[in-house]
């Protein structure tokens, strides 16, 4: 009741109602909808086939997996910045990221084939039953496709999470509250790009670093040129969140899909250095399409040749800054 609440007053009050009503039908009107009992707390089985080591995705994993990614953390810091305040304390941000992810409830739920996730206003968080299956899905002839399938969950999370760290830093630094069904805004402007980041981080204990290739080392003028605000967001990019995180997370290049290597590193390794993390990704996506890369389950945000989406962008992303 609480996510159909939530959608028809997202689609009325941020007037889309006409262009967004297909999407949300399906929510409004099926009398039963097929939805997790219970929010992720005691985790999904899963094995790394490289391995064979055994874990738990739940809520623990998601954050020693976060907090040890010095590019999702960067881009988490940028999105602070870019939307909210360039006043905020970095170093609490380790702390807001594990209390958002201890106090959400994560659903998966039948949600329409062009909805990947969805975050409503008490913040709890739906994610597409669709992946949970894939998760679950035991393939002798491909050890990659669950994996996958945990992937998609955990990168739709990584997405969702972007809305609550924007709203909530939004709501405590506000004087008179605030609206989460208030259009994303942004606090710097075109005019006014620059951005202070995170280039290091600590390793928790048992993080396996993740070790750049000497082959893929780039200049400090090739990353320069990399992380510059427009070639990581284009000339228009949406004004929304979840969008300009995932344009950081990246490198600008938004995926429709989820390749072996973007899976491993994102579910097994670490990074501290944030150039390190540039020569990483810049490696993963000069090979998006080798593929060996691909399991048949790899497509991510794209369902029958048109890209999907989280609702929560939808209904916020149709202005451009």
């Amino acid at each position: 009741m609480q996510l159909r609440m939530d959608n028809l007053l997202c689609a009325v009050l941020t007037k889309v109602y006409k262009s967004s009503a297909k999407r949300i039908d399906y929510l409004m009107i099926q009398p039963t909808l097929e939805y997790s009992m219970n929010p992720l707390e005691k985790g999904i089985s899963f094995i790394n086939p490289k391995t064979g080591a055994k874990y738990i995705f739940n809520k623990k994993y998601i954050k020693f997996q976060i907090n040890n990614n010095v590019g999702i953390m960067n881009s988490y810091y940028k999105l602070i910045q870019k939307f909210v305040t360039d006043k905020y304390d970095k170093s609490q941000l380790k702390a807001t990221l594990n209390s958002i992810i201890d106090d959400t409830n994560i659903y998966f739920c039948d949600l329409p084939k062009k909805v990947v996730g969805i975050t409503i206003c008490n913040g709890d968080i739906f994610i597409s039953g669709k992946f949970l299956q894939e998760a679950l899905h035991e393939s002798p002839k491909n050890k990659n496709y669950n994996l996958t399938g945990i992937s998609k969950i955990y990168l739709t999370l990584l997405h969702e999470i972007a809305h609550k760290l924007h709203y909530i830093i939004r709501k405590s630094i506000s004087n008179s509250g605030d609206n989460y069904f208030i259009k994303t805004f942004y606090f710097k402007s075109e005019g006014d790009l620059n951005f202070d980041t995170i280039q290091n981080i600590a390793l928790d204990q048992n993080a396996t670093n993740y070790n750049v290739n000497q082959n893929n080392l780039l200049t400090n003028t090739e990353i320069e040129s990399i992380t510059d605000y427009k070639n990581l967001h284009g000339n228009k990019t949406l004004c929304e969140s979840g969008e300009f995180f995932d344009a950081e997370i990246y490198l600008g290049n938004k995926q429709n899909s989820v390749t072996k290597s973007i899976s491993y590193f994102f579910l097994f390794g670490a990074c501290s250095k944030y150039n390190d993390y540039v020569c990483i990704m810049k490696s993963f996506l000069d090979k998006i399409d080798n593929p060996h890369e691909r399991t048949t389950n790899c497509n991510y945000k794209l369902v029958d040749d048109e890209k999907v989406c989280c609702y929560y962008s939808y209904v916020r992303g149709n202005t451009y800054y």
